[in-house]
């Protein structure tokens, strides 16, 4: 039986049990041994970068959720990964150094939410109190107001010797029956048709309703892509296409207030076929995204003679881009 808890439905919650939950978002990092190992490297600078835009901009719980997954993936997870022994001492050394940074600034983190969170159930404790005793002074209100009109009541009784004589109908004037209208006598035959909308009224909408701004919240964030991304690639994969040979890009992007943004089609070195496409030197496409601060947010490719349908080839791209972000 799981033991998460849904804060939609408790709203405020004892402070240990709420971070209890945080840290239980944090963990939640599976390791697939089939996937290549730099990826997960990968995946996890990105993980690092996305932790920073939320610290930035002062989303501390969603920091520390993905500091957490950063740390759980690279202290308890790598490490049993059949191709552990074959990352590079680069890339080795620049993760040890993330690691070192991290640490310090998720444990302040972890205590300034705990404080954060005390406030909140500490005033959230007041609320309920000033509430009850709010309840309490109304209903006392209503039980005096209930007495007074009672009083009232019986002040005001009759005089049970008056009796009032019964109501005789009079009978109607014949001469006046010939002028009533008939329903079928009214000038059109069929009832109007409904609108659908009452006069003068509009249709309303509930606009509470909104995305999720919190993984505590569940649910994807959303990505937001501009309009003219399919028409452009398209033009730029024209010359490949019109040669019956597939060309593939990635879309990159930036994470702005829980909200990913797909800003960049990266166009790497690749070769296609009329059904594959391969990116070659897959360190240039880190370089760009690590210049220009972007995160990998999908990817893109052409069918020049085939339907759109993912292969058994694009499933498995896709699950390698989906390890650690599942938009």
């Amino acid at each position: 039986m799981s033991n998460t808890i849904d804060f939609n439905q408790l709203g405020i919650v004892e402070p240990n049990q709420k971070i209890k939950h945080l840290v239980s978002l944090g963990s939640n990092v599976a390791l697939d041994p089939n996937q290549k190992i730099l990826r997960y490297y990968r995946s996890g600078n990105e993980l690092y970068r996305q932790a920073k835009v939320y610290l930035s901009e002062g989303d501390y719980s969603n920091a520390y959720i993905l500091f957490m997954r950063f740390l759980t993936l690279f202290v308890e997870k790598i490490v049993k990964h059949p191709q552990i022994k074959e990352v590079p001492a680069d890339v080795k050394k620049g993760n040890k150094a993330k690691l070192a940074e991290i640490l310090p600034i998720t444990e302040n983190l972890k205590k300034q939410l705990l404080a954060q969170y005390e406030r909140e159930y500490e005033q959230y404790l007041i609320d309920q109190e000033n509430e009850m005793k709010r309840a309490l002074e109304e209903a006392k209100r209503q039980e005096i107001e209930e007495a007074k009109n009672r009083n009232d009541n019986r002040n005001n009784k009759p005089n049970p010797s008056y009796i009032q004589p019964p109501f005789v109908p009079s009978a109607p004037n014949l001469a006046d029956l010939d002028q009533i209208v008939y329903p079928n006598e009214f000038p059109y035959a069929d009832p109007p048709k409904s609108s659908g909308l009452l006069p003068g009224t509009r249709p309303t909408f509930d606009r509470s309703a909104k995305p999720s701004l919190s993984f505590i919240e569940g649910g994807l964030r959303t990505v937001k892509i501009p309009d003219d991304t399919m028409r452009k690639f398209l033009e730029v994969a024209r010359p490949n296409t019109l040669k019956n040979v597939e060309t593939c890009g990635i879309l990159a992007g930036q994470l702005k207030q829980h909200q990913l943004l797909v800003t960049h089609v990266i166009l790497p070195k690749q070769c296609g076929t009329s059904d594959s496409c391969n990116t070659m030197n897959e360190e240039e496409i880190f370089d760009i995204q690590d210049q220009l601060n972007l995160i990998t947010l999908g990817w893109i490719h052409t069918h020049p003679s085939q339907t759109a349908f993912l292969s058994s080839v694009d499933l498995h791209t896709q699950a390698g881009y989906q390890i650690m972000m599942p938009e």
